[in-house]
């Protein structure tokens, strides 16, 4: 049986972040995947980082992601000085524009500017038009926004892979293709079946998205979780501004290379993977309200499911008693922007360190949280 300090299941943003935390406190960790590393809803998202500059908060989820996305630029050196000849993957630089011509374009941008007022955000600046390259499209004066220029994005996909060089090149053990079929936990140790062989840790960290309930069951636990289908499509560049750029709230253009793409649907309790007709044919709607001039060139469309908490708030903790199980999970749509926060405080709180930030509001066990299908096990 081999034995690890700490192993992680789940080889998504969560499951390689907390990988990362643990290998660079100087553990032996194991990562396992039941597919591939990164290709599931963290390869499916845009990257978007978006705090809106905020300096008040009114809820522990806001002031958690806004802190966490501060962490990015330490955290991608990080990351980056693991990898040879890697490139930072951020770009910063984000516009929201409302068509304020019409009626729902005013109430969005007047809700987004009492949010900005409540959480005193200052670094910002409003706008009355597109960027450069597309004001030529739209009459003067019909649309209203605001620039942000430390929000920005991230290629996902290009982070996802440079996450997984670097614990490797650090020495964690990564696992694919390896489907963990019974967890026992004991005083001090927890022991993993797989098909291949068995494993030990002093550590369980559970870091899986949509189907966490495959594992928690393991365990006796179930979550009250919802999955959340996201679909996206790629389509060539039409404006040169390396900025990401969002319409209201139904859609969301972001650079990648030569390409822009373009999302999201929200399709609630849907599982399948597959890019559909239904879902290219919202985005399409959605853009060419905006666009009507661009045509149907659609490069690449893809999907990915992403796990909603009933109460919106992620799993951060320790799942028994014997706290040797914890848990990362329940990001919804703030993934990529919560990682390095939320796999820090995970680590410091397994290593006994002082918390970033007060995750009470994200434990595992609270009310509306996960619960228990056999009491014997807490």
């Amino acid at each position: 049986m081999r034995h690890y300090d700490t192993i992680v299941i789940g080889g998504g943003i969560m499951g390689l972040s907390c990988a990362l935390e643990e290998v660079q406190r100087g553990k032996k960790v194991a990562l396992f995947d039941k597919g591939k590393i990164g290709k599931k809803a963290s390869w499916a998202a845009s990257g978007i980082l978006m705090s809106l500059d905020a300096r008040k908060y009114f809820s522990s989820f806001r002031e958690f992601y806004v802190r966490s996305t501060q962490l990015y630029p330490r955290w991608l050196e990080e990351i980056i000085a693991g990898v040879p000849q890697a490139k930072n993957v951020y770009q910063p630089g984000a516009y929201h524009i409302f068509p304020t011509h019409t009626l729902k374009g005013q109430k969005e941008y007047q809700k987004l500017e009492a949010q900005l007022d409540r959480e005193e955000s200052s670094l910002y600046e409003k706008i009355s038009e597109f960027p450069p390259s597309l004001n030529k499209h739209f009459p003067p004066g019909d649309h209203q926004g605001f620039y942000f220029p430390e929000d920005g994005f991230l290629d996902a996909r290009t982070l996802l892979c440079q996450l997984e060089m670097t614990i490797k090149n650090r020495g964690v053990d990564v696992f694919p293709d390896t489907q963990v079929s019974a967890i026992d936990s004991f005083p001090g140790k927890v022991v993993l079946e797989s098909k291949e062989k068995n494993f030990s840790t002093e550590n369980l960290i559970i870091a899986t998205g949509a189907w966490l309930n495959e594992i928690l069951s393991l365990v006796n636990l179930k979550a009250p979780l919802i999955p959340v289908k996201g679909q996206l499509f790629r389509i060539p560049r039409f404006y040169s501004e390396e900025v990401m750029i969002h319409f209201q709230r139904d859609l969301h253009l972001v650079p990648n290379g030569n390409t822009l793409i373009v999302g999201a649907t929200t399709e609630p309790r849907v599982w399948e993977e597959d890019f559909t007709e239904d879902g290219k044919s919202e985005l399409q709607r959605n853009l060419e309200e905006i666009f009507p001039w661009l045509g149907k060139n659609i490069l690449e469309g893809w999907a990915g499911i992403r796990p909603r908490p009933k109460d919106r708030l992620p799993w951060i903790g320790y799942l028994n008693e014997e706290k040797n199980i914890s848990i990362c999970s329940g990001h919804y749509k703030s993934g990529i922007g919560m990682a390095p926060l939320s796999a820090l405080c995970l680590s410091q709180l397994i290593n006994g360190e002082e918390l970033s930030f007060d995750l009470e509001a994200f434990c595992p066990l609270r009310k509306k949280g996960i619960f228990a299908l056999e009491k014997s096990f807490l």
